[in-house]
């Protein structure tokens, strides 16, 4: 309600909606497995491996999948609309990792989550919204150029962190 003013269209998505995505987002998985290995330590340990190498794989196959369908829509992004992505990108990835506090690992995460933001969610809004397809392109497309711009900063991050641990004091 308080910013229909600012758009030419009335955009609603239902609460259901809402709730069921944030129910089942991916905070719900890492909560299961944090409480599997809890009560289930031994268990976790034996499948832990195999989880994580067929998790890999899965992950693998459906990018793939899903970058050879969705090919068309990301080429057609004008190069402005690239470029402020990454800078968008970058800009928040700088200010949660400043903001992330004194442990490297942990500006590093909040500098990840600052630029990933939920664009499972945004695609909800514009699908429920009867987006035209060029919303759901520049979705997509935010995905894979701000997830692509984010690799030079995990890769930064990483190699500082080793060369941190490597200098810290026995």
């Amino acid at each position: 309600m308080l910013l229909r003013g600012l758009f030419a269209v009335l955009v609603a998505v239902p609460v259901l909606a809402l709730v069921l995505v944030r129910a089942f987002d991916l905070p719900r998985g890492v909560e299961i497995g944090i409480a599997v290995r809890r009560f289930a330590p031994g268990l976790t340990a034996r499948f832990e491996p195999w989880t994580r190498r067929l998790a890999t794989l899965l992950l693998v196959v459906l990018l793939a999948l899903v970058m050879i369908d969705i090919a068309p829509m990301i080429l057609t992004t004008r190069t402005g609309a690239a470029i402020a992505i990454v800078t968008l990108t970058a800009l928040a990835a700088l200010t949660g990792h400043a903001l992330g506090g004194p442990h490297h690992a942990t500006r590093t995460a909040v500098g990840i989550c600052a630029a990933a933001r939920n664009p499972g969610l945004a695609l909800l809004v514009a699908t429920l919204n009867s987006a035209p397809t060029g919303v759901v392109a520049t979705v997509f497309a935010y995905l894979v150029i701000s997830a692509l711009s984010l690799v030079p900063y995990v890769a930064f991050s990483r190699r500082r962190g080793r060369d941190t641990q490597g200098a810290a004091p026995t």
